[in-house]
């Protein structure tokens, strides 16, 4: 059994949040309280990956259009490393969250990419 997640950096651990506003009214008057620190809005990195039954986090979708297929990633590409931290023999969350969602970051990726045995570094912008 493969476990898969689809990793449009941060969708998948900050769906559902929002604005939220404590709201209470005494004697006519409303007061808003506002959170002193929200959490920054993820970007979007573009991968769907599975862990395959050797461990590996795989490359199995990239959609068009977005950084990771823009920089060159492919179904098929193994992630070997995000910035210097190994993503092998990772559960999927722990892949997940080795891999910046934060908008403007470049994540450098090593991959072996089967067609070809390459070993490759790909640059990945992560987008708003």
């Amino acid at each position: 059994m493969s476990h898969r997640l689809a990793h449009l950096c941060g969708v998948v651990v900050w769906a559902g949040l929002g604005l939220a506003h404590a709201m209470t009214l005494s004697g006519g008057i409303q007061h808003t309280e506002t959170p002193a620190h929200q959490p920054p809005k993820p970007g979007r990195v573009g991968l769907e990956l599975e862990i395959t039954p050797q461990n590996f986090p795989l490359v199995v979708a990239v959609p068009y259009g977005l950084p990771a297929y823009t920089a060159g990633l492919q179904p098929g590409d193994v992630l070997l490393a995000a910035d210097n931290q190994s993503l092998l023999a990772l559960p999927l969350p722990a892949v997940d969250a080795a891999i910046s969602d934060q908008v403007g970051h470049t994540i450098t990726f090593k991959v072996h990419r089967k067609k070809g045995s390459q070993l490759l570094t790909i640059n990945v912008t992560v987008a708003p």
